[in-house]
């Protein structure tokens, strides 16, 4: 048996790891479990911004749907009458059908 302490058949020297570095053990493990909770409480926030982002990107798109369609029948109405539906133009309310 060697007359020195041996770890994994290495030779060690006793060094005070635990009373030098206590400290930072300490605030370590405290501020990573404190993170970890303010991390938890804000995930469960009810006034969570990500889902109000989601819901305007939803409504927009219902929107934008409605808009389409609406779009679309306007296309259909004008080409039934015979004329181009991208170059139609609707007359002005104050416009009396060209008559003066």
């Amino acid at each position: 048996m060697a007359p020195y302490k041996t770890f994994f058949g290495q030779r060690v020297w006793p060094a005070p790891i635990l009373r030098l570095y206590y400290p930072f053990f300490f605030s370590g493990s405290l501020a990573y479990f404190g993170f970890a909770a303010a991390h938890f409480g804000m995930m469960n926030d009810p006034n969570d911004k990500w889902d109000k982002i989601v819901d305007n990107a939803k409504k927009s798109t219902e929107d934008n749907l409605a808009f389409n369609a609406a779009s679309i029948w306007y296309e259909k109405e004008v080409y039934n009458k015979g004329l181009n539906p991208f170059t139609y133009k609707e007359p002005a309310a104050d416009d009396s059908h060209g008559q003066h």
